[in-house]
């Protein structure tokens, strides 16, 4: 699904450079208005569920208690769900590009 997502962005024109101009420098013009869209943007991205359920599998797996390896389990619980929100926040880039590509300006004004 996501590599029809990165096909679609193609085809239906999206501005890789304004793509990227806001991603890189997104918030430089920013106004009050454009705040519940940025909240939104985020909530999508981050994905809440995901890091609920890599909680849960967390606390199901046996530790022994020994401070190195407390911290090592932190460490690396800590860089587990990266990846995953990494992925994300790409495929979710491409819905919000093509969206965007294509509802911007096809609203009729009355």
């Amino acid at each position: 699904m996501s590599i029809v997502l990165f096909v679609e962005m193609g085809i239906t024109g999206v501005d890789g450079a304004a793509l990227m101009k806001g991603w890189w420098i997104g918030f430089v013009d920013t106004t009050a208005d454009d705040l519940f869209p940025i909240i939104g943007i985020i909530g999508a991205i981050v994905m809440p569920h995901n890091l609920y359920l890599h909680t849960a599998t967390l606390q199901s797996r046996p530790l022994e208690r020994k401070e190195d390896t407390v911290l090592l389990a932190t460490k690396n619980a800590s860089w587990e769900p990266f990846v995953p929100v990494l992925f994300t926040f790409f495929i979710s880039m491409a819905v919000m590009s093509v969206a965007a590509e294509e509802g911007y300006g096809k609203v009729s004004k009355s």
